[in-house]
Order: C-alpha cells, then structure tokens, then sequence
C-alpha cells in the first residue's frame, strides 16, 4: 500500500506460489481447498485498473501451483492461475498480461513483444 501512495503510477504485481497438495487438501467438510481459497481472497485485493484506484490493491495477483518434487508430468511443471477470474493461464497469457498492464500505465514507455 505505501507504494502505492509514494509511487500512484507504479504497477506492483504479485504470483504467489503454492505447493501441488495445496490443490488437493479438501475434505468433506472443507469443499474448497488452501490453494482455491487464496485464489478467492487474493481476488479481493486484485484488479487495480487506473493509478487513481485504491492503493491497497495490486494490479494484478497470480498463483502458481508447483511440484516441488518434480514428480508431476514434464509438460506441466506448473500451473497458473488468475486470482481476478479463477482460471488457468498458459505462460505466455500471463507475461501478455502484465505487458498489457504495464503498456496501459505507461503508453509512452511501451515493452516490446520480446
């Protein structure tokens, strides 16, 4: 937040990245799982669109689930997930993003495509 306020331009992202049990924690009294949980409450604090929004938000929140045991499949070491929308994100959908991000805050200081 206290970037926000010293810097209001400023594009303050944030990919937190949870363990692949996370995903799988629910129980029959617990329908949602860690990971689906914390997609839903950084939902909350996502979405800053314009640097006059409220400073508490980031402009944009990611999860990422991982395997650190290296025991999932090789074509899928990782999975991204959009705390705006719930759904999955390839990588490349997601750096689109925060280039978009980023190039609406700052037309005249555009990233490239590289």
């Amino acid at each position: 937040m206290s970037l926000h306020l010293r810097f209001p331009y400023a594009v303050i992202c944030g990919l937190f990245g949870f363990p692949l049990a996370a995903d799988m924690d629910h129980t029959g009294g617990r329908t949602l799982s860690t990971f689906r949980r914390a997609v839903r409450l950084f939902g909350a604090i996502t979405g800053r669109a314009e640097y006059t929004d409220p400073a508490e938000k980031f402009e944009d929140v990611t999860c990422l689930l991982f395997d650190p045991l290296g025991q999932t499949t090789p074509t899928v070491p990782i999975r991204l997930v959009s705390a705006t929308d719930g759904r999955e994100l390839s990588e490349a959908e997601y750096f689109g993003r925060l280039r978009r991000i980023h190039n609406g805050r700052f037309p005249h200081a555009p990233v490239g495509e590289t």
